[in-house]
C-alpha cells in the first residue's frame, strides 16, 4: 500500500523566528515581564523603607492608609504573579504548566496560588482558578492579558521620573506670591521631604524684585499637634521672611489652593510642591480657573521616593487612565501579533 506524503513548505526565516515554538514567544514574555518586576521591586524596597522607620508612613492610597506591611507584601504578590504569568505565555501552551507533575504538593500548590492572584486582572472570575482541561488557547490569552496590564506600571514609571526631574528644573521667575503645598511632618518638625519644598519657597520669594507674600498651606495631621502650616511658617520666618500667612484647614491638595485662593492680593503666582506632585498641582490649579497660577517642584529625598512615585502614579492613573489603557493595549497586540505568525 501506498501513502501519500506532502510536505510542507518551508517558512521564511522571519516567520520561523516570531512563531510560537521559535524564541519569539519567551522573548516576548521576558521583555514583558521586566516592567512588572520593575514595580513589584518599587513596592517592595518602598514599602519595607516605610515599615522599618517608624516615622515614615505607607501612603494614602488613595484614601486610606494600607498597614506597614500592606506594600512589600503586594509587591511580592505582583513579582510573583507577574512570573507565573511569563511562564504561561513564554510556554505558549499553558496546559503543561498544570499538567506537569511537581516534584511536591506544595510546588502545585504554590504555582496554583501564585497564577490565581493575578488571573483575576487577566479576565478570569475571582471565584475560581481554571484547571489542566480549561482551553489552553483561552488560559494562555488571559495570562497575557494580565501580563500586559502588570507591564503597564512599570513602562510608564521611569516616564514619569524623567518628567518629574524635568519638572523640578524649571524656573517659573519672580513671584508676587508663594503658595507652598504642606506635607508630613516629623515630631512636629518638617520631615525632608517638606523641608525641600520650604528651601525651594525661601529661593523663589527672595529672588522676587518686590515683595513677596508667603501662603503656608496644611492643616493637621493624623496624629495631631501643630497644623503643618503653623510649623511650615515658623520655619520661614526663623530664616528671614516676614510677610507669612496661614491656611491651616485644608486635607488635600485641592483644599490647599482653593483655600490659598482668597488670600492671594498679588502676582504673578507661585506653586511649591515637590517635583512629582507638579503635574497633578497644576492641572487642579487650571481646574480651579487659576490657569495663571505656575508650579515650581522641588526635590525629593531618595527615601520617599518609591512610596511618593507610587502614590502620584495610582492618582494620575486613575484621574487620567487613557496613557495606561495605550500602553496595555500596545503591549498585547503586540503579543497577538507574535501568536499570530
Amino acid at each position: 500500500m501506498f501513502r501519500l506524503t506532502t510536505s510542507r513548505p518551508a517558512r521564511p526565516a522571519a516567520l520561523r523566528r516570531l512563531s510560537p515554538s521559535a524564541p519569539a514567544g519567551p522573548v516576548f514574555a521576558a521583555l514583558a515581564a521586566v516592567p512588572g518586576l520593575v514595580m513589584a521591586a518599587t513596592l517592595t524596597v518602598g514599602g519595607i523603607v516605610a515599615w522599618r522607620d517608624p516615622l515614615m508612613r505607607p501612603p494614602k492610597l488613595p484614601n486610606r492608609r494600607p498597614p506597614a506591611w500592606g506594600l512589600p507584601a503586594t509587591g511580592v504578590v505582583y513579582g510573583a504573579a507577574t512570573i507565573a504569568a511569563a511562564r504561561v505565555v513564554g510556554r505558549g501552551a499553558a496546559s503543561r504548566v498544570f499538567r506537569r507533575r511537581s516534584r511536591t504538593a506544595v510546588g502545585r500548590s504554590a504555582v496554583t496560588g501564585t497564577a490565581a492572584a493575578g488571573l483575576p486582572f487577566g479576565g478570569f472570575p475571582s471565584g475560581g482558578f481554571p484547571s489542566a482541561g480549561f482551553p489552553p488557547a483561552i488560559i494562555e490569552t488571559a495570562a497575557a492579558a494580565f501580563l500586559s496590564a502588570v507591564a503597564v506600571p512599570g513602562i510608564m514609571l521611569p516616564i514619569f521620573d524623567v518628567a518629574r526631574r524635568t519638572w523640578a528644573r524649571r524656573d517659573t521667575g519672580p513671584a508676587g506670591t508663594v503658595v507652598v503645598l504642606g506635607c508630613a511632618l516629623r515630631d512636629g518638625r518638617p520631615s525632608s521631604l517638606l523641608r525641600y519644598r520650604l528651601e525651594l519657597a525661601e529661593r523663589v520669594a527672595r529672588r522676587a524684585p518686590g515683595p513677596v507674600t508667603v501662603i503656608c498651606c496644611g492643616g493637621i495631621g493624623e496624629d495631631g499637634g501643630p497644623s503643618e502650616a503653623e510649623v511650615m511658617s515658623g520655619w520661614l520666618r526663623d530664616r528671614g521672611l516676614t510677610d507669612v500667612r496661614l491656611e491651616p484647614r485644608s486635607t488635600s491638595t485641592l483644599e490647599n489652593l482653593a483655600n490659598a485662593a482668597p488670600m492671594v492680593d498679588r502676582g504673578p503666582v507661585t506653586v511649591v510642591t515637590s517635583d512629582f506632585h507638579v503635574f497633578r498641582a497644576g492641572s487642579l490649579a487650571r481646574r480651579a480657573g487659576h490657569a495663571g497660577w505656575r508650579v515650581e517642584g522641588s526635590p525629593t529625598p531618595p527615601q520617599y521616593w518609591a512610596t511618593s512615585m507610587l502614590r502620584e502614579f495610582l492618582a494620575l492613573g486613575t484621574w487620567w487612565p487613557a496613557p495606561g489603557i495605550t500602553v496595555g493595549t500596545a503591549v498585547f497586540g503586540a503579543w497577538a501579533v507574535v501568536k499570530r505568525k
